[in-house]
């Protein structure tokens, strides 16, 4: 349901690790939110990076140095745990690369999958040409391409 829910319920969803892109399609979508409107520039700024301080020394203030990767049995341990976040992580990532194509953002070709296409277009019963025309501003729908 959640997959389903990504499909058709949002305008648009975005990807911190893929943030200048993510902000191009905004500013696709909502020209207000361009990095460059009306002569101004505004950049999106990482305001979430890794804290100096994680607090997780003895006392619960201080900070303690972690290793940059778990071990096997935690990892395993982490991948259970999360196995449908990472499902629906997935499945974002394939309809973020299917909404950069709509909206003619190519940064690499290679990643597409046509599948993922189809079965997102199964599963919100849209036309790929249609939403790109609508992106583009065309009343009447198809892009075409």
């Amino acid at each position: 349901e959640a997959i389903h829910n990504l499909y058709t319920s949002f305008t648009m969803i975005g990807l911190t690790n893929e943030l200048p892109t993510t902000a191009k399609m905004m500013g696709h979508i909502w020209p207000w939110l361009a990095e460059e409107y009306g002569g101004e520039q505004c950049k999106l700024p990482h305001a979430n990076a890794s804290p100096s301080n994680n607090h997780c020394g003895s006392d619960g203030k201080t900070h303690m140095e972690l290793d940059d990767h778990p071990d096997d049995e935690t990892r395993r341990v982490i991948e259970e745990h999360n196995a449908l976040d990472m499902e629906l992580y997935e499945a974002g990532v394939a309809y973020f690369d299917v909404l950069k194509k709509a909206m003619d953002i190519h940064e690499d070709e290679d990643d597409y999958d046509e599948d993922v296409e189809k079965e997102v277009e199964e599963t919100v019963k849209f036309d790929l040409g249609a939403v790109k025309g609508a992106l583009n501003g065309n009343k009447n729908g198809g892009g075409g391409d």
